[in-house]
């Protein structure tokens, strides 16, 4: 899949008019959990400050390039996606990445793991099609269709080893 890994934008350095600014400290994606909404940046132990997505040129895999200074970190910058339910109210497992498309940064697919045993003997698990609840009680509880197609994404750890 062609496309950002959203855990590969943690640590790249902040370029704006060809000088480093910042890293960038964590990605927040928007609260129905389909498009990068900014990042939570930071210059040694100062103060994090934040990127709106609408002020990044390029979010690319050396850098990430703005037009303007960071400003204060908005409310609601601590939002994340975690567990994962089937309509039905099934436990699939937890997100662990999400990939973006690197010309609009919206999310083109979640990377889900259903579980530790599962992640070695199958790997993570790949959905395009998801849902972000709105219940305030669990912020980002992701919800899949019951006919959701879940694809192996990633290998399991151990199919690398030598026979």
């Amino acid at each position: 899949m062609a496309g950002i890994r959203m855990s590969a934008l943690v640590g790249l350095p902040v370029v704006r008019e060809g000088r480093t600014i910042s890293r960038v400290e964590r990605p927040v994606l928007t609260p129905d959990g389909h498009a990068l909404r900014g990042l939570v940046v930071r210059r040694g132990l100062g103060a994090a400050r934040w990127l709106g997505a609408e002020v990044l040129k390029v979010a690319g895999s050396v850098s990430v390039v703005t037009g303007e200074a960071p400003g204060k970190v908005p409310e609601g910058a601590d939002f994340a996606l975690h567990g994962v339910r089937d309509t039905a109210g099934l436990n699939l497992g937890v997100v662990v990445d999400a990939w973006l498309d690197p010309l609009t940064l919206r999310v083109a697919a979640l990377e889900i793991l259903p579980g530790l045993v599962e992640a070695f003997t199958c790997g993570t698990l790949r959905c395009e099609r998801f849902a972000v609840c709105p219940d305030a009680q669990e912020p980002g509880l992701v919800l899949l269709p019951q006919d959701a197609w879940l694809e192996r994404w990633c290998a399991a750890p151990h199919s690398t080893a030598r026979r």
